[in-house]
């Protein structure tokens, strides 16, 4: 096997199902951590995303590279950790450290639909098919919420923000619903993004700093309803993909449908993001940042996202 990296270390180890996993960057750049996994070390089968969101460099400087660098795991012989995961820890651009545990099986597929209630879960469970991006200022968690669990997201970080995003089965027709209960309506922002496996979004409903649900509609954004803080929001997301048509229904009023932004093959994921999509750096940004963010070590207005219930259908 051949790896493909840009000197930036590379990790591989036998993990707690018998298997082995490398997790590098597999391209000319830093970005971004990849994991493959093979059934005996020397043949890999696949290549799955660890980490791809790059936050911003606050401060610039030479040789600091964009995107997660240097992972390191578990050396052999120091331990398996009780959860049987794969634990890695790396650099991103060089300011911040950061740690992943990878759920161990390895996958990046389901069969079943989604039905999951998260005061119903087991404790300590209730992300288990979760994937998500938490920091110190952009945490992800399982709180008490009006006496039962919610998912929440909370993000008071300018440069960063909090994202949990579920793989559901792929498919051309579902129907997805969740709750979600904003805590504001005058700052901050929730877009909900429905992806294909690779992460391109083909809807995008978001919760604006202005007291607006809105969807993109190609270059611009179409108003669907205002939203109160405090308020509960019981959304029904209906997708089709052969035709690109859409329907979302806010607290059993269904509003006129849209059309996909940009076609998809099969809906795989669905995305709660505290902040809008990121494409920087890029393949042609300048090797080095020379200069400082304004105001690099300051918080944002915090801004809190409820989620109570997940489920799909088709």
């Amino acid at each position: 096997m051949i790896f493909v990296n840009s000197n930036a270390k590379i990790w591989g180890q036998k993990t707690s199902d018998g298997k082995y996993a490398t997790v590098y960057n597999p391209s000319e750049f830093r970005w971004p951590l990849a994991i493959s996994v093979s059934d005996d070390g020397l043949n890999y089968k696949n290549l799955l995303l660890v980490n791809g969101e790059i936050t911003s460099m606050r401060y610039g400087g030479a040789y600091k590279s964009y995107g997660p660098q240097y992972v390191r795991g578990i050396t052999e012989g120091d331990g398996t950790p009780p959860d049987g995961n794969l634990w890695v820890t790396y650099s991103m651009n060089k300011e911040d450290i950061w740690i992943a545990s990878i759920p161990v099986p390895v996958t990046d597929k389901v069969t079943q639909n989604v039905n999951e209630v998260f005061n119903d879960l087991p404790d300590g469970k209730e992300l288990n098919q979760w994937n998500y991006n938490s920091g110190l200022w952009t945490p992800v968690a399982i709180e008490k919420f009006n006496g039962a669990k919610a998912l929440s997201l909370q993000d008071w970080d300018p440069f960063d923000f909090a994202k949990a995003e579920r793989v559901v089965p792929s498919s051309q027709k579902i129907t997805t619903e969740f709750i979600v209960i904003p805590q504001q309506n005058n700052s901050g922002c929730l877009d909900i993004e429905f992806t294909d496996a690779k992460g391109n979004a083909g809807v995008r409903l978001s919760f604006d700093s202005t007291g607006n649900l809105i969807t993109k509609a190609g270059y611009r954004n179409r108003n669907l309803t205002k939203y109160n803080a405090g308020e509960t929001y019981n959304i029904k997301v209906e997708l089709n993909t052969s035709n690109r048509f859409y329907t979302v229904t806010v607290n059993g009023k269904a509003l006129s449908p849209g059309l996909f932004f940009q076609p998809l093959a099969s809906i795989d994921r669905v995305v709660f993001r505290t902040g809008h999509v990121r494409r920087f750096p890029d393949a042609d940004t300048p090797t080095d940042q020379d200069y400082d963010l304004p105001n690099g070590g300051e918080q944002d207005k915090k801004a809190v996202y409820y989620i109570t219930s997940f489920k799909t259908s088709n």
